[in-house]
């Protein structure tokens, strides 16, 4: 299986810096023009299966790639973004949010950890590729989820993992080894 791995366009917390979990922000103007042209990218791509988010800035551009490649867009919760807790809304660069993002262990106050949420992705990603074993599949989710699908397909280390981030609707490809 290939696996298109995207994350949601702009959002207007996304332009003020500030860290956006489960707050269900829709896109931006700009966001939905990134979302325009990504579907336009996707064009020539046979595409087989689309799957989002629940949260509506991913689902937005999830229906738009798939209506465009005549698909329906699979919403599925285990590819909704981490719970940031208390650390919801702060600027990516306070302190706190900072402080919190290295302990990969701890859940976020209120919220969860990484593991936590690597415990729900890591099991969708092998349905995924038990579902869909030779088809190419386009994945629309969110900044921290990424890092967790990265995660799996690529050895990276703390610090990798840690500054691994996707753009706004930035593509990336991995490779589901073959069964």
């Amino acid at each position: 299986m290939k696996l298109l791995l995207t994350r949601h366009g702009q959002t207007d917390w996304n332009r003020e810096n500030r860290v956006l979990g489960r707050t269900d922000a829709p896109l931006n103007d700009v966001g939905l023009r990134q979302a325009e042209e990504l579907v336009e990218r996707l064009r020539g791509t046979d595409l087989q299966a689309v799957y989002s988010s629940p949260l509506v800035r991913a689902q937005t551009i999830g229906r738009m790639a798939a209506e465009d490649h005549g698909l329906t867009c699979r919403t599925d919760s285990r590819l909704i973004e981490l719970d940031f807790g208390r650390c919801e809304g702060l600027q990516r660069d306070d302190p706190r949010y900072l402080t919190e993002k290295r302990r990969l262990f701890a859940r976020y106050p209120g919220g969860e950890s990484y593991f936590q949420a690597a415990a729900r992705v890591y099991p969708f990603l092998e349905d995924l590729g038990k579902r869909h074993p030779h088809d190419t599949v386009l994945v629309v989710t969110h900044n921290g989820i990424c890092r967790i699908i990265a995660s799996y397909f690529l050895d990276l280390s703390e610090e990798e993992f840690l500054s691994f981030s996707m753009e706004n609707c930035e593509v990336r490809t991995f490779v589901f080894p073959e069964p």
